[in-house]
C-alpha cells in the first residue's frame, strides 16, 4: 500500500511543478499588464475605505454620548441653581416677608423681554406686570448693584426677588 503511494509521488511533484510554471507565467503576465498592482490597490483603498467609515461611525457615537452627558449635567445644574434660589427665597421671606416695612414702594415702568415675556433670573421677581406697585425692601442688590430687593403680593401671597433698578419709576410719575 505504501509501495504505490511512493511510486506516484514522482508524478504528482511533476503535476505540481507544472502547475507551479503555469500559474507563474500567467502572474508574470498579470504583472505585466499592471492587474495585480491594481487589485492590490483596490483592496487597501477598500480596506482604508472601510476602516474611515467605521472610524466616523465611532466618533459620531462617542460625539452623540458627549451631548447626552452635556445635557443631562445642564439639566441637573439648573435643578440645582433652581432649588438653591428658592431655598434663598424662604430665607429672604423669612427675614423680608410682609413684617418688614419697605424703605419706600415703586411701580415697574417696564418687563424685559425674554423667555415667554416673562422675566426668569434665578433670583428675579417673576410674573410682574407693568404699573405693579413693588414694596423696595433694600438697595444695590445683585451684580454690580443693579437690582433692589423688592416684595409684592402676588395671588394672595408674598413673593420676594430682585427687579432691576432702571425698570422701575416712582408711583407719582
Amino acid at each position: 500500500m505504501f509501495a504505490s503511494f511512493f511510486r506516484r509521488i514522482p508524478d504528482a511533484m511533476a503535476t505540481g511543478n507544472k502547475m507551479f510554471h503555469v500559474l507563474s507565467s500567467q502572474i508574470r503576465s498579470l504583472n505585466e499588464v499592471g492587474t495585480i498592482h491594481i487589485s492590490v490597490g483596490c483592496m487597501i483603498l477598500g480596506y482604508i475605505g472601510v476602516d474611515s467609515y467605521i472610524t466616523r461611525q465611532n466618533t459620531m457615537q462617542r460625539i452623540g454620548e458627549i451631548h447626552e452627558m452635556e445635557s443631562s449635567y445642564a439639566q441637573r445644574r439648573k435643578k440645582s441653581d433652581e432649588r438653591l434660589a428658592q431655598e434663598h427665597r424662604r430665607k429672604l421671606l423669612r427675614v423680608y416677608g410682609d413684617m418688614q416695612p419697605p424703605k419706600y414702594r415703586k411701580k415697574v415702568a417696564y418687563v424685559p423681554p425674554s423667555e415667554g415675556g416673562k422675566w426668569d433670573g434665578l433670583m428675579a421677581l417673576k410674573n410682574v406686570k407693568e404699573e405693579d406697585v413693588l414694596d423696595v425692601l433694600l438697595e444695590s442688590v445683585g451684580p454690580n448693584g443693579a437690582y433692589s430687593l423688592c416684595r409684592v403680593w402676588q395671588d394672595a401671597q408674598v413673593v420676594v426677588g430682585w427687579y432691576p433698578v432702571r425698570y422701575l419709576k416712582d408711583i407719582d410719575e
